[in-house]
Protein backbone atom coordinates (compact mmCIF):
# COMPACT_ATOMS: atom_id res chain seq x y z
CA UNK A 1 0.00 0.00 0.00
CA UNK A 2 2.90 2.37 0.73
CA UNK A 3 4.36 1.70 -2.70
CA UNK A 4 1.01 2.51 -4.31
CA UNK A 5 0.83 5.77 -2.37
CA UNK A 6 4.55 6.58 -2.85
CA UNK A 7 4.13 9.59 -5.13
CA UNK A 8 1.33 11.06 -3.00
CA UNK A 9 3.38 10.58 0.18
CA UNK A 10 6.51 12.12 -1.38
CA UNK A 11 4.53 15.14 -2.55
CA UNK A 12 2.87 15.60 0.85
CA UNK A 13 6.16 15.29 2.74
CA UNK A 14 8.01 17.61 0.38
CA UNK A 15 5.26 20.18 0.81
CA UNK A 16 5.40 20.07 4.62
CA UNK A 17 9.16 19.75 5.20
CA UNK A 18 10.74 23.11 6.02
CA UNK A 19 13.60 22.34 3.64
CA UNK A 20 11.05 22.89 0.87
CA UNK A 21 10.45 26.43 2.16
CA UNK A 22 13.98 27.22 1.07
CA UNK A 23 12.89 26.57 -2.51
CA UNK A 24 10.73 29.71 -2.38
CA UNK A 25 13.70 31.86 -1.36
CA UNK A 26 16.27 30.27 -3.66
CA UNK A 27 17.71 31.55 -6.90
CA UNK A 28 17.16 29.48 -10.06
CA UNK A 29 20.26 27.21 -9.74
CA UNK A 30 19.72 26.81 -5.99
CA UNK A 31 16.04 26.09 -6.61
CA UNK A 32 16.77 23.01 -8.70
CA UNK A 33 19.38 21.74 -6.24
CA UNK A 34 17.16 22.14 -3.18
CA UNK A 35 14.16 20.61 -4.95
CA UNK A 36 16.19 17.61 -6.09
CA UNK A 37 17.72 17.03 -2.65
CA UNK A 38 14.32 17.35 -0.96
CA UNK A 39 12.68 14.85 -3.29
CA UNK A 40 15.61 12.42 -3.10
CA UNK A 41 15.77 12.43 0.69
CA UNK A 42 12.01 12.05 1.10
CA UNK A 43 11.83 9.26 -1.47
CA UNK A 44 14.73 7.42 0.18
CA UNK A 45 13.07 7.76 3.60
CA UNK A 46 9.93 6.10 2.24
CA UNK A 47 11.99 3.38 0.55
CA UNK A 48 13.70 2.74 3.89
CA UNK A 49 10.31 2.25 5.54
CA UNK A 50 9.28 -0.14 2.77
CA UNK A 51 12.54 -2.06 3.07
CA UNK A 52 12.11 -2.38 6.84
CA UNK A 53 8.56 -3.64 6.37
CA UNK A 54 9.58 -6.16 3.72
CA UNK A 55 12.58 -7.56 5.54
CA UNK A 56 11.66 -7.10 9.18
CA UNK A 57 15.03 -5.37 9.61
CA UNK A 58 14.73 -1.77 10.83
CA UNK A 59 18.35 -0.79 10.01
CA UNK A 60 17.48 0.97 6.73
CA UNK A 61 15.73 3.70 8.73
CA UNK A 62 18.64 4.96 10.87
CA UNK A 63 21.05 4.33 8.01
CA UNK A 64 18.93 6.47 5.69
CA UNK A 65 18.63 9.17 8.36
CA UNK A 66 22.43 9.21 8.75
CA UNK A 67 22.87 9.44 4.96
CA UNK A 68 20.35 12.30 4.81
CA UNK A 69 22.14 14.17 7.60
CA UNK A 70 25.49 13.84 5.80
CA UNK A 71 23.93 14.97 2.52
CA UNK A 72 22.32 18.02 4.12
CA UNK A 73 25.47 18.96 6.04
CA UNK A 74 27.54 18.68 2.85
CA UNK A 75 25.17 21.18 1.24
CA UNK A 76 25.29 23.60 4.15
CA UNK A 77 21.87 22.74 5.59
CA UNK A 78 21.03 22.00 9.20
CA UNK A 79 21.17 18.29 10.04
CA UNK A 80 18.25 18.92 12.43
CA UNK A 81 16.08 18.86 9.34
CA UNK A 82 16.46 15.07 9.44
CA UNK A 83 14.68 14.85 12.77
CA UNK A 84 11.93 17.10 11.43
CA UNK A 85 11.58 14.77 8.44
CA UNK A 86 11.26 11.82 10.82
CA UNK A 87 8.44 13.56 12.66
CA UNK A 88 6.68 14.36 9.40
CA UNK A 89 7.24 10.84 8.11
CA UNK A 90 5.65 9.29 11.20
CA UNK A 91 2.72 11.71 10.99
CA UNK A 92 2.19 11.17 7.26
CA UNK A 93 2.17 7.38 7.70
CA UNK A 94 -0.85 7.58 10.03
CA UNK A 95 -2.85 5.36 7.63
CA UNK A 96 -0.17 2.66 7.93
CA UNK A 97 0.22 1.86 11.64
CA UNK A 98 3.06 -0.66 11.33
CA UNK A 99 5.02 1.65 9.03
CA UNK A 100 4.34 4.59 11.33
CA UNK A 101 5.58 2.66 14.35
CA UNK A 102 8.73 1.54 12.50
CA UNK A 103 9.50 5.07 11.36
CA UNK A 104 8.85 6.49 14.78
CA UNK A 105 10.84 3.89 16.65
CA UNK A 106 13.84 3.53 14.33
CA UNK A 107 14.31 6.95 12.73
CA UNK A 108 16.77 8.69 15.05
CA UNK A 109 15.05 10.15 18.04
CA UNK A 110 12.20 7.60 18.30
CA UNK A 111 9.27 9.90 17.70
CA UNK A 112 6.34 7.53 18.21
CA UNK A 113 5.54 5.73 21.42
CA UNK A 114 4.24 2.14 21.31
CA UNK A 115 0.61 2.17 20.25
CA UNK A 116 1.24 4.90 17.67
CA UNK A 117 0.97 8.02 19.89
CA UNK A 118 3.38 10.82 19.19
CA UNK A 119 5.65 11.71 22.11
Amino acid sequence: AIDLAHHRLVAALCERWSLAARVLAATAPELDAVRAVTQDVVAQALHAVSAALLTGDPRPLPETAAWAAELLLARGADAGLVQELGELLAAELREYPLARELAGRHWPGGLVAPGGRSR
